[in-house]
């Protein structure tokens, strides 16, 4: 949606994203592939180590990615007006 042409409230949230929250949405990213690709990979690997220290960072990489997530979700939406308000 970043790139229609009109002004809508998807390509508010597009640009928001892509543009001055984009450092959190790599992160948020970079966590979710680690924790979530990337470390469980480590495991079934049966030389890791310390599996509970790699079992306890991908649920660490997870979290932070989730929690990461929620606030995009919640700072970047557009939201409709609420019903019953006055008319402008």
């Amino acid at each position: 949606h970043s790139t229609d042409l009109e002004l809508t409230p998807l390509k508010k949230t597009a640009l928001l994203i892509t543009g001055k929250f984009q450092p959190l949405t790599m992160i948020r990213l970079v966590c979710v592939m680690l924790g979530g690709l990337g470390l469980p990979l480590l495991l079934t690997m049966h030389f890791t180590p310390m599996p509970r220290l790699v079992a306890i960072a991908a649920f660490a990489l997870l979290l932070t990615g989730e929690l990461l997530e929620r606030f995009l979700f919640f700072t970047t939406v557009a939201a409709p007006k609420m019903p019953g308000g006055l008319p402008t």
